[in-house]
């Protein structure tokens, strides 16, 4: 987001034992020798964060702990993702072009040699804070993707909601300046404003004539994670993808 801290705008490509869950953000729990890698002649040392949050220090690929026995090429089709990706910025892709055409002539699910591919084009390196101190967590993002539609039919029939038109958000601090970072949502019951209905309301119809449907998927399950997730996109018949997120 160009409103995000430019640390937090830099992606930083972590090798570890990590931990992912369906619908929610997964984790990796580093030691230290979990890596960064740095581009081979590009970049000595690794595009890094503040001091305050971490230090790189080079390593050896044999620091890694399970590196000669990880399934590795399993990494490969989200890495080709991203080199296409990075063909499209020029500030970007002539620093990846040998490493990304290499990954594209590497036999599929062959670990030893992307192994190799990544002995011969990346650097490892250590991660620690800087007190010494070698045990953290880093997070990442995921974004489900859902197969839908604009229009509703008998398959695909579980709304994904805009905000409804009589939902009202009163800001607090406007009456209270104590309370300036607290509001409350409600509607309007005749003169009096009341709680907006519940999850299990709205999917009862009470919102419905003031609900909009942005799309409509086939698992009510799959529509609830997306919430919990806050975005994610839905994949359209026509092969077009809808990038939705949190409103209200």
């Amino acid at each position: 987001m160009p409103s995000a801290s430019s640390a937090s705008r830099k992606i930083h490509a972590i090798v570890g034992r990590g931990r992912l869950a369906r619908g929610g953000a997964w984790s990796w729990r580093w030691s230290a020798c979990a890596a960064v890698f740095a581009l081979h002649g590009c970049v000595t040392p690794p595009p890094a964060p503040p001091a305050a949050h971490a230090v790189y220090t080079p390593a050896a690929w044999r620091d890694l702990p399970g590196f000669d026995s990880d399934r590795v090429a399993e990494t490969l089709p989200a890495l080709l993702v991203g080199c296409a990706a990075i063909a499209r910025k020029p500030e970007q892709a002539a620093t990846w072009r040998a490493a990304c055409e290499a990954a594209r002539r590497l036999p599929v699910a062959d670990d030893a040699a992307t192994r190799t591919w990544l002995r011969e084009h990346f650097s490892p390196y250590r991660i620690a804070f800087p007190d010494g101190r070698d045990r953290g967590l880093v997070t990442g993002y995921y974004e489900p993707v859902i197969a839908g539609s604009r229009t509703r039919s008998a398959a695909l029939a579980v709304p994904i909601l805009a905000p409804p038109d009589d939902l009202l958000t009163v800001e607090l601090g406007a009456l209270h300046p104590e309370l300036a970072d607290r509001r409350v949502r409600g509607r309007l019951d005749g003169r009096r404003v009341v709680p907006y209905w519940s999850r299990a309301e709205i999917e009862a119809g009470k919102a419905s004539r003031a609900a909009k449907a942005l799309a409509f998927v086939a698992d009510p399950l799959d529509a609830f994670f997306l919430q919990v997730q806050g975005s994610g996109r839905i994949a359209l018949a026509d092969g077009a993808l809808m990038r939705v997120g949190y409103a209200d």
